[in-house]
């Protein structure tokens, strides 16, 4: 009973106003000694340093240690794992969001670092909340296993504003086109109770995984055991705030989440996670993310197409268990 009592005040007093949380930490949660003291962010600095070295070079000739290894040849890959998940599973849809969306790191003022995450909507166009970037200038890194190490963005565009009421996007553009990366379909077909996917690298849980925090302090060689986190939920309303709408679900999302993509059971992204709110007198989180409709909008405004859906999901059938998937 006391412990009850002990976490309904906790998340009464997190409810206040002015306690609104939004899933990107500026510094993500983990233990100190790993970017609170002056040695670590020495080292940070420097790996920054070598990254842009590195990739001043040609691709040959860079160093793997400090970019991660290089992408095998697709066709080549898919040869040594063997044939892809058939469609409609949900081994099929974990791929297509593990290859579209990726780490967003924001080196800051004061030797700092912002992370959230982001998603590819174009062969070099990548999509992420614009507080994850706020104050980092015109470049940031962005990393993934698809990818294949880290690559500097550039920031293009941004929203005017970062507060709920504003279409908080920012828009992230790479050199070149990575490989292994498919875009993901943005979709206005979506409604209450419908499923969705929440993916992304909230700290709360990447904190835990070893490769997650090499990356944080600069060191990319092991980023091919590098997982995002998935959770799963369905659409609970899509309240209309001013000229903004999101979508309030289920799926659980964090700190580190924040421009990660809400995506439906056919694997289109109905919307960029965005922001929490703890409700104290329900003793309940909800999640929002704020819709596709609106991430057209802000895309098309910068000059951006996108292929986009209208249409309500209608997953393609999975094979059943111990029947062959469709001939090839």
């Amino acid at each position: 009973m006391a412990i009850s009592l002990v976490f309904a005040a906790c998340l009464i007093y997190a409810a206040w106003p002015g306690n609104l949380l939004y899933p990107e930490a500026l510094q993500p949660p983990r233990p100190p000694s790993l970017v609170d003291n002056a040695e670590v962010n020495r080292s940070l600095e420097a790996r920054i340093g070598k990254i842009k070295a590195e990739l001043a070079k040609a691709a040959c000739n860079a160093d793997a240690s400090v970019l991660g290894p290089q992408i095998l040849d697709p066709q080549k890959l898919g040869a040594a794992i063997g044939p892809p998940p058939p469609p409609g599973s949900p081994q099929a849809l974990l791929a297509s969001l593990d290859s579209a969306t990726v780490l967003v790191l924001a080196p800051l003022t004061g030797n700092s670092l912002s992370t959230g995450s982001g998603f590819f909507v174009g062969a070099r166009d990548i999509l992420t909340n614009n507080h994850v970037v706020e104050g980092a200038g015109d470049t940031v890194f962005v990393a993934s296993k698809a990818v294949g190490r880290a690559v500097p963005a550039h920031v293009v565009a941004k929203a005017a504003a970062s507060t709920t009421r504003d279409p908080d996007f920012a828009l992230l553009r790479v050199d070149d086109a990575p490989s292994g990366v498919t875009a993901l379909q943005l979709s206005t077909g979506i409604g209450r109770l419908d499923s969705v996917i929440a993916g992304g690298f909230p700290g709360f849980v990447m904190s835990m995984d070893k490769t997650y925090r090499d990356i944080i302090n600069g060191d990319t060689s092991g980023i091919g055991n590098l997982e995002m986190v998935v959770t799963q939920g369905n659409v609970m309303a899509m309240p209309q705030d001013g000229s903004t709408k999101v979508i309030t679900h289920s799926a659980n999302i964090s700190r580190g989440n924040s421009g990660g993509p809400l995506s439906d059971a056919c694997g289109r992204a109905v919307g960029v996670n965005t922001f929490i709110i703890l409700d104290g007198e329900n003793a309940q989180k909800l999640n929002f993310s704020l819709s596709a409709r609106d991430a057209i909008r802000f895309l098309s405004s910068n000059g951006v197409t996108v292929a986009t859906a209208d249409k309500p999901c209608v997953p393609a059938a999975a094979p059943a268990a111990g029947q062959p998937g469709p001939a090839k």
